[in-house]
């Protein structure tokens, strides 16, 4: 896995991954990366939802599935959904605990 490919052009200032927990990253396949994702964005909305609170409700999902995938993966994962379009972001991801993101018109919402 390049993991380049795999995240933002930015990270959030207040991630500070340790080098076992970057590790566990590197060993995440493809797919596993684009599981994350679909839990990240079944849990978003059009109104715009804490990304916190996507996070948090997405590793619940994946944690039997996917397990030891550090918080900031996901944080970054969304920072890297937003810059896909993916996501839209109301806030500054400096400051993602008080951040929300939107799903982009046109987009369905997963019930």
């Amino acid at each position: 896995m390049n993991l380049d490919d795999y995240l933002p052009e930015k990270f959030a200032s207040d991630l500070n991954m340790s080098s076992n927990e970057m590790e566990r990253i590197l060993l995440l396949t493809p797919s596993e990366v684009a599981r994350i994702d679909n839990w990240l964005l079944s849990f978003a909305i059009h109104r715009g939802r804490k990304v916190a609170f996507l996070v948090m409700s997405a590793m619940q999902q994946l944690t039997a599935e996917i397990p030891s995938v550090p918080d900031a993966f996901y944080i970054l994962r969304v920072q890297k959904l937003i810059e896909e379009g993916r996501l839209e972001l109301d806030g500054n991801m400096d400051f993602w605990r008080q951040s929300e993101v939107r799903l982009p018109p046109g987009e369905i919402e997963w019930k």
